[in-house]
């Protein structure tokens, strides 16, 4: 899963589609766990992006394999204020 920090929150490449049972299951849940470079982190806010520059976020050798793929949408995160 490529994900990377933005703001006061995560952005992940839905590289499986935005229907996968993993995304569904995030909103259904309005948020989740993310298990992020060893940390659990609890996110809230679950959201589709779908614009263009959301891929600038990512390093440059994952934005060519998800130019690659053809990936548009994007999952945001806000992590849960504690």
């Amino acid at each position: 899963m490529n994900v990377v920090i933005v703001d006061d929150g995560f952005l992940i490449a839905l590289t499986y589609g935005s229907t996968s049972d993993w995304v569904r299951n995030i909103f259904a849940a309005g948020g989740g766990t993310l298990v992020y470079r060893q940390d659990r982190i609890e996110v809230v806010n679950p959201r589709i992006v779908e614009e263009e520059g959301s891929h600038s976020a990512f390093p440059a050798v994952v934005r060519a394999g998800l130019k690659v793929l053809d990936v548009r949408k994007y999952l945001e995160l806000d992590r849960r204020a504690t």
